[in-house]
């Protein structure tokens, strides 16, 4: 007797691409610290990192369009949230995150709408493929994700959470 294994929907599965948190960095949207309304970090413009391999550690730039509010950072540290947050706050400039919500299990928040999307697509999957590195260590930043992220008991809770995050960006 043959027996015909069901296949995943390429479309609700999600492979780990072995990424971390720093790969989102690049830009981070935050509400202004003048106006509140939605300002970005971004890499300083007019600097030539001396680490090009630590581009985590280059200057940043606060800038806000809507009152042209803009501070530069030194980039020579950050902090990255905590477990336990109430709120998480941008690790360069410590201004709140624009795209943060609190879920019935606790607080979903992301860098960019780059990380959102990431995160969306992981929630989304119904397999979803672990990759573990050379050394077997499951350092990425989806193994990291909480585990009621992670649940598919909550996955229509935390999408409909994840959309309103990206509606409330206007570009």
């Amino acid at each position: 007797m043959l027996v015909r294994m069901k296949q995943a929907d390429p479309a609700r599965r999600f492979r780990d691409t072995r990424s971390s948190i720093y790969a989102y960095m690049d830009e981070i949207l935050i509400r202004c610290p003048r106006c509140r309304s939605l300002a970005r970090v971004v890499h300083h413009p007019h600097f030539e990192p001396p680490w090009p391999q630590r581009p985590v550690m280059r200057p940043r730039r606060l800038a806000c369009r809507g009152c042209a509010y803009a501070r530069d950072t030194t980039g020579h540290s950050f902090r990255l949230p905590g477990n336990a947050a109430d709120q998480v706050d941008d690790p360069f400039c410590g201004q709140p995150l624009w795209l943060q919500t609190s879920t019935a299990h606790g607080l979903l928040w992301a860098y960019n709408l780059r990380h959102l999307t990431a995160i969306e697509q992981y929630v989304a999957a119904s397999l979803r493929e672990d990759t573990w590195t050379d050394t077997g260590l499951r350092m990425t930043m989806f193994a990291k994700l909480p585990a009621w992220l992670k649940r598919a008991h909550n996955r229509d809770e935390n999408l409909r959470a994840i959309a309103r995050l990206r509606s409330s960006v206007v570009n």
